[in-house]
């Protein structure tokens, strides 16, 4: 009987950084907001879950229900 290994476990909170839209790639630039499904546009304010990558608005960021990314279910944070 082959053993397999724990899946590493998800962690419980993870950071939310602020992006430069300027920084995002062709792929990001497209992707659109979980929580209101706009794309993002320069000179807006723009966060990102450092866990999974999913982009959100700053407004619409702090929608969020719990601070939970909707994407992977991590509790995120500012700092």
């Amino acid at each position: 009987r082959i053993k397999q290994k724990p899946t590493p476990k998800e962690p419980e909170i993870s950071h939310a950084e602020k992006v430069n839209f300027k920084d995002l790639d062709s792929d990001e630039v497209f992707n659109s907001c979980p929580v209101c499904n706009f794309i993002f546009e320069e000179g807006q304010e723009i966060l990102m879950c450092d866990h999974c990558k999913t982009l959100y608005h700053e407004k619409c960021f702090k929608d969020l229900r719990n601070n939970q990314c909707k994407n992977c279910g991590v509790k995120l944070h500012l700092f």
